[in-house]
């Protein structure tokens, strides 16, 4: 009788930690996924300042800045 008990001690210890490990990582999980941002309009708003920053970047002194890098290697 006692060998069977004993048989059954590491097993159910295997199961507690493994409940306790995926208690834990469901936590974790929910936890991070609060911190997120619940729709997509966020994510939208962001691609329209990116469109607006880059459509007021100004080329025109890169291309000056380029073309006299050209001419001094030349």
């Amino acid at each position: 009788m006692e060998q069977e008990s004993q048989g059954k001690a590491p097993l159910i210890g295997a199961i507690i930690i493994i409940v306790i490990i995926l208690v834990g990582g469901f936590y974790l999980w929910k936890k991070s996924s609060d911190g997120m941002p619940s729709s997509s309009q966020a994510g939208i708003e962001d691609v329209a300042a990116l469109e607006q920053a880059a459509a007021a970047l100004s080329t025109d002194e890169l291309d000056a800045d380029l073309k006299e890098i050209e001419k001094n290697l030349q």
